[in-house]
């Protein structure tokens, strides 16, 4: 069953359409770059496939569930529950401990809490020693890291990022990049990325450009 369908979805800002995509669809399991410069459309496209923005044309499935269909409130339920974030700025809290960031996220879901799944992912990720430290007192790479134990913490079928690379010298792009590729596949989730960064292109095997809206390769 295909992961995402997109069928005539159209966004507008006003009169200015912002997104245009006839068709498209990802597979279970893809790692999908959507790459573009600013303003061209894949954050918005990110955004559509997560359920964040309806779009003000056309259908989104996700599986088999359109999600125009569902509530606000569904939505909430569906993202907290398959669908993993790293986003800009990561949005740690940053006076609460790593442990409990990763417990706010599991109730958010509505999931119980689960100490182990949390010490599990912690320890995948080679910062168990970190669980009680607060989340201010991070590194960068240390708050990437957690960012991407967050995203991971619910078991999601997908992991959306969102600019993930974008204040990062080369070796650490790559080491971000490699990190969510790798927890990806060991989590057997689908990774979806828009960013503008050209140096990560060669780390995904599906690359769809966007250009003022539009999908062009």
């Amino acid at each position: 069953m295909t992961l995402f369908t997109l069928s005539s979805v159209r966004c507008a800002v006003g009169e200015r359409t912002i997104l245009d995509v006839p068709d498209l669809r990802i597979e279970p399991g893809a790692h999908v770059l959507l790459q573009g410069p600013s303003g061209s459309g894949k954050t918005t496209l990110m955004s559509v496939l997560a359920g964040l923005r309806r779009p003000d044309a056309g259908d989104v499935f996700f599986r088999d569930q359109a999600l125009g269909t569902l509530s606000d409130d569904a939505l909430d339920k569906l993202r907290g529950g398959r669908f993993g974030f790293v986003m800009q700025g990561l949005h740690l809290i940053r006076h609460l401990s790593v442990a409990e960031n990763l417990s706010l996220a599991r109730y958010a879901a509505g999931l119980a809490a689960d100490a182990v799944r949390i010490q599990s992912i912690l320890e995948r990720l080679h910062i168990s020693a970190l669980a009680s430290v607060r989340a201010g007192a991070l590194s960068t790479g240390e708050a990437q890291r957690v960012a991407v134990a967050r995203a991971l913490i619910n078991n999601p079928e997908v992991i959306f990022a969102d600019e993930p690379t974008s204040a990062l010298d080369d070796v650490n792009a790559g080491v971000i990049i490699d990190l969510l590729s790798t927890q990806a596949r060991l989590s057997k989730a689908a990774l979806i990325v828009a960013s503008h960064d050209v140096r990560i292109k060669n780390y995904f095997p599906c690359v769809l450009n966007i250009n003022a809206g539009q999908v062009v390769a």
